[in-house]
């Protein structure tokens, strides 16, 4: 594969990624799914047969959201891409589906494209052709699963939900995401809850294990929207993070924003206390 990006000394060097916390979701607007549901084959592959490896614009690769296992896109991974570009590394080809040209596995690379060289450079890609969009999914899980920056289980439960909606059984589901059945099951049990709209059918929405406690349990608007803003971290690691900085000292002081968070905690904890007396 041709060197990418700045000159460096020797060959070019496929260059893989190491993990990265989630960030900001990347800019693009997601497309309706338009291609039919239904059942596709397990496997390592999930395409019709042959590939077309071809040079296009990177700006003419489209990010659906419906294909996307993952919850959000990491602006530092793609930060973490861009500085391999500069290096001279070169990034493996982006995948997607021939007909439309929606991205299957290489999302943050076109984000590390775009925004290191912009819409018209060139890039290499392998395009295939998937039954339907069933199978374009199974193969997008199965690819993001494989390399990369790990799936989160957010991610996974996030994945899974999906691809109940389509149609998909668990045990293709699990073989996509390198997962035994009864792990894949566990997940759902343990980190799914139910956003409840008063006058609406209850949705299932994946969680975050700092509210593990609720799955299964309905949660409000408000609640679900808080569980995006989590870490993921336990809640007593939380507390106990807190409670580590005071009784070291380690309080910036001098950080009135910090100050006045703490003061807004300490009210918040009073008001708990007096509700749970």
């Amino acid at each position: 594969m041709a060197r990418i990006g700045p000159a460096a000394q020797g060959e070019a060097r496929i260059f893989y990624f190491p993990e990265a916390k989630l960030g900001l979701a990347l800019h693009g607007q997601a497309r309706q799914s338009e291609a039919g549901l239904g059942q596709a084959g397990q496997g390592k592959d999930n395409s019709k047969g042959g590939t077309n490896v071809k040079q296009v614009k990177v700006g003419s690769l489209v990010v659906d959201y419906n294909l996307y296992p993952r919850v959000e896109v990491d602006q530092q991974h793609i930060g973490y891409m861009r500085e391999a570009l500069r290096a001279g590394e070169a990034l493996p080809p982006i995948v997607i589906i021939e007909k439309d040209s929606r991205i299957i596995d290489g999302v943050h690379r076109r984000g590390a494209y775009m925004a290191e060289f912009g819409p018209d450079h060139e890039i290499q890609v392998v395009a295939k052709a998937y039954k339907n969009e069933g199978a374009a999914y199974l193969e997008a899980m199965r690819l993001n699963a494989g390399h990369g920056r790990s799936l989160t289980r957010f991610d996974r439960v996030h994945a899974l939900l999906h691809a109940e909606e389509l149609g998909l059984t668990a045990d293709q589901t699990a073989v996509a995401l390198g997962m035994t059945v009864e792990a894949l099951g566990k997940l759902r049990a343990d980190r799914v809850g139910k956003l409840h709209v008063p006058g609406k059918k209850s949705t299932e929405v994946p969680i975050k294990r700092t509210i593990s406690h609720m799955a299964g349990k309905s949660m409000s608007a408000e609640q679900v929207h808080a569980n995006s803003k989590l870490s993921g971290m336990n809640q007593t690691f939380y507390v106990n993070q807190i409670i580590t900085l005071i009784e070291a000292d380690l309080l910036d002081t001098d950080n009135e924003d910090l100050l006045n968070r703490l003061a807004h905690l300490a009210r918040l904890i009073a008001k708990y206390a007096k509700r749970a007396a």
